[in-house]
């Protein structure tokens, strides 16, 4: 059963994946032409809904051409003398015509006449439009398409410099290599062959009608952009004036009489409308079709609720389950708005193409139908982002914090309210599509207006309630929204009053949009807070020790736990980034600003920035990084595998290999380097000016920076010290652990780090027990009595040195009389060690043997000697104690 479960939850997965891969390519061109989510306000200040199908390039061409004076004719009719595309060609099938162009031979006349009418039509378009603009008395919807074309123009322009700039670079190498050679002692240059000359000036023919079609290209662009921003700015200008549009007040009673008296009129329209529909339907398909489309059509509408109350049942939700993780929290989250809204907009898409394929979807009906389902959809998206959020009923699924009770309030709140909005969609759609006079429009917008309005005023009151409670019981959690909300409160406080002060003044258009924004604002949010958490919860859990992708880290580029978890982390801060930054962006769309506005702004940054003579964009600069990460990512995992599988069955030594594996990482992290400049564009000759430029600045500043690298790269080649060589550097002596860019790392024999910069190894003075060998001497002081023979000492040490396994045979081991004490013979054992490293053991082992050999034969080890003065009496008094020679032997011990 539980497999059974599991598969269907797998299986709403891809179905919500695949509904909203359905829903964007649907909605996306819509949206794109909207400047406002909620719909358009016409000239004379109606609202408008932007459902019409975009019709296709050769109307839109005629449609504008016919709206320019008849002195662009003949450039236009010069334009359309070229061997064009068809009319429904877009403009990526143009610009690939045109690289394959520039592929082909240039200095073939008919290529060249056929790239130079290409720009003549580009630069006759444009100046077309551009008198069209100065004409001015363009509505939204031709500023909207102009724009458009404008849009076009410069993408073909890109591509068109994209495919030339890279073969004019490439020609120009090769003309630098046919350069004449001359020499300054000869008087006359160097005689070439003539197939060289022939290809040379060939590559100079085509250089320069290259380099024109450039020139004219970028003039182009330049031309483009201006009137992009020109159309931009008058749409907007007009997208305001339409605003601003002067009504009568809400209250008005001659704005309700003439709303009141035109409701029969939109009843008859709307019963025609059906009428027409169904005869249309029956007239395309046949009598009982139709009635089992209309049928089919209402069965949809009621059938909406209930399946999307059954569907939410598979959002994972279990109310038994106590504090689930963070991950299953927002992820189910999530679930319960993909599938909430799912119902209506399978419904919807569905619908749209049955109607469509049949043929029986004119564009009234079309945009009715539409109107209908955006409401619904809105609806279901609306009511299942609150519960996903709120969670009213389950309060260790929520995800905003507030107590139960605020939960509880709010949630029903929005309950009442999303019907209500709802409604408002649905009516100023079917007005729309019916024909309405203004007094009905304005009698629904400012409604709307006004009860919008006083619903988010109550929400606020709602939310502030919370606070009010926090701050009663210090002691408890912060339960707050306003801690998120706080900030913007006034703000929706001051939108919700200046939408009714609008309306009721006599600017209802301008309330109703406010009103909606507010609305727009709200939705945007909960639906980001939802996508932020979801992101931060699922790379925190697949990041954390332990899990798949930890391990695969691990175990391919060597990361630690705490490494991946910083990946995790900094890919949670991008994505979020990214998502907040799309957030903001959707905040000013419906304030006239479209995709095309956005993608201008960052087109030249995206595209080519210049610095002086330096060329980048961000896209160069991006895929630079991810070249880098992935050359990067080689070189850790080739290092690794230096380190754990080739290089332990060499026979080589620890500080060679680690030379080696240091060496190998220097090398891959600079060709990463180059390889990421190269593909970013950027000209290495361009970097050593600038390098040239700051050796001054960096010979003071980073002077010490730059000693400790080349210090650094010097141990490594010359090796006088190596990773794992004991060395003494002033107080300290350790082992050498790692010999990094800056710093070496001594660990010394009581387990700490000591950082030494690579400079003072080089420049100061530091004892290496291991450079060169291991080889190493013990020197082992013996003291024996004055009544001891000699000889016999010498053969005890003899024997201790040659019966320890780790003395080497040769060098022998000498015995040394070295002198005679103050208080007995002194003698020393030295011999040597294969391995230094065993120099504390050996040189133990050779105590404790001595030791014992010497108890053996009773030779006595001598105390050091010392003679007192001791004074008593008077005399101790005057001239301090009297002297006595006393052996410390004969003094006892206090028992």
């Amino acid at each position: 059963m539980r497999l059974v479960q599991t598969r269907c939850k797998s299986e709403f997965a891809v179905l919500a994946g695949v509904l909203i891969a359905a829903v964007l390519s649907f909605a996306y061109p819509a949206y794109a032409q909207a400047p406002s989510p909620f719909g358009l306000l016409s000239e004379d200040g109606s609202i408008l809904r932007n459902t019409d199908a975009p019709s296709d390039s050769g109307a839109e061409d005629q449609s504008t051409d016919s709206s320019t004076p008849q002195t662009a004719a003949p450039a236009s009719g010069k334009a359309a003398s070229s061997p064009a595309p068809s009319a429904g060609s877009s403009s990526r099938e143009r610009a690939f015509q045109i690289q394959r162009a520039i592929a082909s031979d240039l200095l073939d006349p008919g290529v060249t006449d056929e790239i130079q009418r290409r720009v003549t039509g580009w630069i006759s378009r444009l100046n077309a439009i551009e008198v069209s603009i100065q004409r001015g008395n363009l509505t939204s919807d031709q500023l909207l398409a102009l724009e458009t074309r404008v849009s076009e123009i410069d993408k073909e322009a890109d591509s068109f410099l994209k495919a030339a700039r890279p073969l004019l670079s490439s020609i120009n190498q090769r003309l630098d290599g046919l350069k004449v050679t001359t020499d300054s002692n000869q008087a006359e240059p160097t005689s070439e062959s003539e197939s060289l000359t022939r290809q040379r000036n060939s590559l100079e023919a085509v250089q320069n009608v290259l380099g024109s079609f450039i020139k004219q290209v970028e003039v182009v662009k330049i031309q483009a952009f201006d009137l992009s921003g020109r159309i931009s700015v008058q749409r907007r200008r007009a997208f305001v004036d339409r605003l601003l549009v002067r009504t009568d007040s809400f209250v008005a009673p001659e704005l309700w009489r003439s709303a009141a008296a035109e409701v029969p009129k939109l009843q008859n329209s709307l019963k025609l409308l059906l009428i027409d529909w169904y005869s249309l339907i029956r007239q395309k398909v046949g009598t009982v079709p139709a009635i089992f489309i209309l049928v089919g059509f209402v069965g949809a509408l009621i059938s909406i609720w209930p399946l999307r109350r059954r569907l939410l049942k598979h959002a994972d939700r279990q109310p038994d389950m106590p504090n689930p993780s963070a991950i299953r929290r927002s992820s189910a989250a999530l679930a319960m708005v993909l599938l909430a809204t799912a119902v209506p907009v399978v419904f919807w898409v569905a619908f749209h193409y049955l109607i469509n394929f049949l043929d029986v979807a004119p564009p009234r009906v079309e945009n009715a139908v539409s109107g209908i389902f955006t409401s619904g959809t809105f609806a279901a998206f609306s009511l299942g982002l609150a519960t996903a959020v709120l969670a009213p009923s389950l309060p260790d699924w929520r995800l905003l914090p507030v107590s139960d009770r605020t939960a509880q309030r709010l949630y029903r709140h929005i309950l009442i309210a999303v019907p209500f909005y709802t409604l408002g969609i649905l009516m100023s759609s079917l007005l729309n599509v019916l024909f309405a006079e203004d007094s009905s429009k304005l009698m629904v917008g400012g409604l709307m207006a006004i009860t919008t309005s006083l619903f988010v005023m109550r929400g606020l009151r709602i939310v502030a309630s919370d606070r009010d409670e926090e701050e009663e019981s210090p002691d408890d959690v912060q339960t707050g929204i306003l801690s998120i909300l706080g900030w913007i409160a006034p703000l929706f406080w001051g939108g919700a009053l200046f939408s009714i002060g609008a309306v009721l003044s006599g600017y209802i258009w301008f309330g109703w949009f406010v009103a909606a924004q507010l609305v727009w604002v709200l939705l945007l949010f909960g639906l980001t807070h939802l996508l932020l958490q979801f992101v931060d919860d699922a790379l925190s859990s697949s990041f954390k020790y332990g899990t798949p992708v930890a391990r695969a880290l691990r175990n391919s580029m060597g990361f630690k736990s705490q490494t991946t978890e910083q990946v995790g982390v900094v890919l949670s801060g991008v994505l979020r980034l990214l998502i907040t930054i799309f957030a903001l962006f959707s905040l000013i769309v419906p304030w006239g600003f479209t995709t095309g506005d956005i993608q201008g702004m960052f087109r030249p940054i995206l595209s080519e920035l210049r610095l002086g003579s330096l060329r980048f964009s961000l896209t160069g600069i991006f895929g630079a990084i991810i070249v880098f990460g992935v050359v990067f990512s080689l070189t850790r995992a080739s290092k690794r595998w230096l380190e754990d599988r080739f290089l332990p069955k060499t026979r080589m030594d620890v500080g060679l290999k680690s030379s080696i594996s240091t060496g190998f990482g220097y090398i891959g992290v600079i060709f990463a380097t180059l390889l990421a400049l190269a593909y970013a564009g950027v000209n290495l000759q361009n970097i050593a000016i600038v390098a040239g430029a700051l050796s001054v600045g960096i010979g003071l500043g980073l002077q010490g920076i730059v000693n400790n690298f080349v210090s650094g790269l010097i141990m490594l080649a010359e090796r006088p010290i190596k990773v794992g060589d004991w060395v003494v550097v002033g107080t300290d002596q350790g082992y050498v652990r790692r010999i990094n860019v800056r710093a070496t790392e001594i660990e010394t024999f009581e387990r700490s780090t000591v950082i030494v910069p690579n400079s003072n190894l080089i420049s100061g003075v530091v004892k290496n027990w291991m450079h060169g060998s291991s080889l190493g001497r013990v020197i082992v002081p013996v003291r024996v009595s004055f009544d001891t023979d000699p000889e016999v000492v010498r053969d005890i040490l003899h024997a201790a040195a040659k019966n320890h396994p780790k003395v080497t045979s040769y060098p022998p081991p000498d015995v040394f009389f070295m002198a005679f004490g103050e208080s007995g013979l002194n003698f020393e054992l030295r011999c040597y060690l294969p391995d230094i490293n065993d120099f504390l053991v050996v040189s133990s082992d050779l105590h404790f043997d001595v030791f014992q050999r010497l108890r053996e034969k009773d030779i006595e080890i001598p105390f050091p000697q010392r003679d007192l003065h001791l004074r008593s009496g008077f005399d101790a008094q005057a001239h301090g104690p009297r002297v006595e020679a006393v052996d410390i032997k004969d003094i006892e011990k206090p028992e």
